[in-house]
Parts: structure tokens; sequence; C-alpha cells
């Protein structure tokens, strides 16, 4: 279960984070073929998802010409290894199109950074219904939203934490209510964005728990004012574990 806190991103926010950092797309196209993708993905300013792809590529086929209705499923995992890894889901129904070459390319790279690889293609998903965990969040909203500035960075920054700072990590434990910790056989660090860091309590024969620790009431910009919050973070762990 997650234990509900103000120190959570709202419903839109966390809708386009999670388009960022799911590690697997499933696209669904009306009368068509579908497509499953392990990473590679990317999404434009206004939240559409574009997904590379081959030039002899079977829904590429399907759509080039016409819009066609298509459904995406991006399943974010954990980046740790952790009980009951997926994180969240996010739908995202609508128009799947496969824009111009010289547009495709255009759109890519400043989604990425990246130039578009040599004769790849993209198809273009538009959503009109969006869904997180089953939850309706309006197109508009989505749309408007900005993704976490940590979400590219999150799973390298968590897999610092938990290979390297093994210490850390407890005391940042030890900031948790007692009552949380009742039973618990580890903590680990799930989930990281300008919000919150969330730290999961897991317990032998009893539901896990998902706690979120505030770092900052401060709106971070940039991944670096995260970094510097979590690292205040850390400090205040440290001073608490003295104090004890």
């Amino acid at each position: 279960m997650t234990w509900t806190s103000p120190a959570c991103a709202p419903p839109a926010e966390k809708a386009r984070s999670l388009a960022v950092t799911a590690t697997t797309l499933a696209l669904h196209v009306s009368g068509g073929p579908g497509l499953a993708a392990v990473g590679g993905h990317a999404t434009d300013d206004a939240g559409r998802v574009l997904v590379p792809t081959s030039p002899d590529c079977r829904v590429l086929a399907a759509v080039a010409g016409r819009a066609r209705a298509a459904r995406a499923v991006l399943t974010d995992v954990a980046p740790l290894p952790v009980r009951e890894r997926v994180r969240g889901r996010l739908e995202l129904h609508g128009r799947l199109t496969v824009p111009p070459p010289a547009v495709a390319a255009q759109d890519w790279e400043r989604a990425t950074g990246r130039p578009l690889e040599p004769g790849r293609r993209v198809l273009r998903l538009s959503a009109d219904t969006v869904r997180l965990d089953g939850t309706e969040i309006e197109p508009q909203a989505y749309a408007r939203a900005e993704p976490d500035p940590m979400a590219p960075h999150e799973a390298e920054v968590l897999s610092h934490l938990a290979a390297g700072h093994a210490a850390q990590t407890a005391r940042l434990a030890g900031l948790l209510p007692r009552r949380l910790l009742a039973g618990a056989v580890r903590v680990v660090p799930l989930r990281l964005d300008r919000h919150a860091l969330v730290l999961r309590v897991e317990r032998v024969g009893a539901a896990d728990t998902d706690v979120p620790i505030a770092l900052t009431s401060t709106r971070a910009e940039h991944p670096g004012q995260v970094l510097a919050a979590l690292r205040a973070l850390l400090d205040t762990a440290t001073g608490a574990a003295r104090r004890r």
C-alpha cells in the first residue's frame, strides 16, 4: 500500500513522468497488428508518444497514409529488485499516425536530444483518453503537465543510492514513523522525484508499504535542485541518527 502524504506529484504530472520512466510499451492498433517495445520510445512536449520503428514494421504499413485508433500501455518498473516491481501503468487511447520523415526526425531530436537513426520511421500516438492506474485524467491536463525533472535520471540515482550508500538508506529509514517499521525486513528506495523520496518498507508475510518523505517545499525545476534536496535529506537523516 502507499502511505498518503502531500509530498506526491499531481496525477497529470505523475502520468507525464511515467511516460518517460516506463520501460515497456505495448501498442494495440484497432483492427491491425500490435507492437511491443522495451525502452526506446519517447514523448514530445505535449505528451504524445513517439515510437521509432523499422520501415518494414507491420504497424507502420497498417497506419501509413491514414490515422488509426490505437491504445498504448506503458509500464513503469522499479529499477531495483523489489517485490511487485511494477510501480504504475499508463494507458493512452487515441490516434496513431506516421508523420512525414522530416517532421519525424525533427520531433524525435527535439524530444530526445539525439538524431533519429538513419532509415527509421516514427509512429506517433496522440491521446484523447488518459488513464493512470485505472484512474482517468483529463487529456488537456496531461498535455499541459511537465514530466518531473528527475524522470530521465531517477533509475541511475536510485541504483547508486542502493548499491553504494546502504548505511545512508538505513538512516533514511530512521526518519519514518516507528509504527511503519514494525516487522520490516528491508527498506528500499523505490521512487525519486522533485516532491519526495519514496521508501518501500518490506515485511515477511504482510503487505509492503510505500512511504514518501518530502524533499523540500520549493518546487525544483532541474535535476541539480532535486539532488541538492536529496543531499539535505540525507544530512537530516545523519543528524537524527547521531542524536539517537
